[in-house]
């Protein structure tokens, strides 16, 4: 169906479709990114605490 409207209709059309489509694909990766923020930050905090070692046995591998 929507291949048939893509092949019909004006690019303008196909255009506002795409545009919506879009639109509704960012509405769940913004509400996931607003509730992993948290865990995102404290694992970077983690990453580049040097007591870890993490940022050291990369420098010694190359």
């Amino acid at each position: 169906m929507i291949i048939l409207l893509g092949s019909l209709g004006s690019i303008d059309m196909v255009w506002y479709i795409q545009d919506c489509a879009l639109g509704l694909l960012i509405l769940p990766n913004m509400v996931a990114l607003f509730f992993l923020g948290p865990q995102v930050r404290r694992a970077v905090k983690e990453f580049m605490n040097p007591a870890n070692g993490y940022l050291n046995a990369k420098k010694e591998n190359t």
